[in-house]
């Protein structure tokens, strides 16, 4: 909300460890990076994250995936092991530009995705990024996979 007060922000993005604030006119930034900045480190709350040792965490799914035959799976789960993928393969990368995704549903083979953040507005998020994703989720579940964008 205090982001938004400012008039010039356009969307904000927040996922686990960063946040990416788009504004209406990229010059903006130039007079209003250091306050957005300030903003941010004062309105957002950090936390320390446990050690998976200390949490008692189970194995990661993908650590699975090779005994697990995607195509006989529930949706639910599909969802499940696709987002497990692109949390290890796809999201690092678009994070790094300020954008994200989140699975929508997994059904057969068909995937949908809802981009965030900056990817939203990336004109490559519905051609090359969109057949990585697909390229990855493939070769990862050895069946042809299909993915749009919701």
């Amino acid at each position: 909300e205090a982001l938004f007060s400012f008039g010039d922000v356009e969307n904000i993005y927040l996922h686990e460890n960063f946040v990416s604030v788009t504004l209406d006119c990229p010059e903006s930034w130039e007079l209003m990076g250091d306050a957005v900045k300030k903003t941010i480190e004062e309105h957002l709350t950090f936390y320390d994250t446990p050690d998976a040792e200390e949490t008692g965490e189970k194995v990661s799914i993908l650590e699975e995936l090779k005994k697990i035959d995607y195509s006989q799976l529930s949706d639910p789960e599909k969802v499940a092991v696709v987002d497990a993928l692109l949390e290890e393969t796809v999201r690092p990368s678009l994070a790094q530009d300020g954008g994200g995704l989140e699975v929508i549903e997994a059904r057969d083979n068909i995937v949908r995705i809802r981009y965030q953040g900056a990817c939203g507005s990336c004109p490559s998020s519905v051609t090359g990024t969109l057949r990585a994703i697909e390229n990855i989720l493939s070769k990862s579940l050895e069946m042809e996979i299909r993915v749009f964008p919701n």
